[in-house]
């Protein structure tokens, strides 16, 4: 007899679970999944354009038209608005290691002192 009321409850909670699966759990979980169907389609396509695209320029073999003439004479006495700007970023993510390195210290102090390389003890 307490047998069959274990079971009567189990069968009660799996009943329970199966209803609150069936509705609250499925339908957000199906629209996540048809969300996620609709990016990757999307994702696809824009892969397949852009293969397309860049067989389009190997086969007709374009090249990139420069909007202005550069020249090769002497860059010094031009005008810099000419040339684009660069940004050179040093790495910091571990600055234990990177202030141990020559290239570092010649980078971060060499230019304001350059006695500052001729002193073998911090050379290296």
């Amino acid at each position: 007899m307490a047998s069959d009321n274990v079971l009567g409850f189990v069968e009660i909670v799996y009943a329970t679970w199966l209803s609150i699966r069936a509705n609250y759990l499925a339908p957000p979980l199906q629209a996540l999944s048809n969300v996620c169907t609709v990016l990757f389609l999307v994702q696809s396509v824009d892969r397949i354009i852009l293969v397309l695209g860049c067989f389009w320029i190997k086969f007709r073999r374009l090249k990139p038209v420069p909007l202005m003439e550069f020249s090769a004479g002497d860059i010094e006495n031009e005008n810099a608005e000419d040339y684009p700007m660069v940004l050179i970023q040093t790495p910091m993510c571990n600055e234990r290691e990177v202030r141990r390195c020559r290239w570092y210290r010649t980078f971060r102090y060499g230019r304001k002192n350059p006695a500052w390389l001729a002193y073998p003890a911090l050379t290296g």
